[in-house]
């Protein structure tokens, strides 16, 4: 069992309310988010990405990827949009 406590490398999973904060004040995202249980970033492009709770990815209504976790999407995110 991890040690919530005192284990420094342990991490607990990132929920869809984590991500969907995480977004929302990183991008100024709608707060609907939660409710809906998706959200559609823009690309440069102009396309657009969406993200599912279930884990789903969508580029343009096509299906990008499947059973993705909250971290994973949360690094897509980053890798796409820049971290700090």
């Amino acid at each position: 069992m991890p040690d919530y406590e005192n284990d420094i490398v342990f991490k607990p999973e990132l929920s869809w309310e984590e991500l969907c904060e995480y977004v929302e004040s990183k991008y100024t995202m709608s707060k609907e988010c939660l409710a809906w249980g998706w959200f559609t970033m823009s690309c440069k492009d102009k396309t657009e990405l969406t993200f599912y709770s279930s884990g789903l990815l969508e580029l343009e209504g096509f299906e990008l990827a499947g059973n993705r976790t909250y971290e994973q999407m949360k690094n897509i995110i980053d890798n796409l949009y820049g971290e700090d």
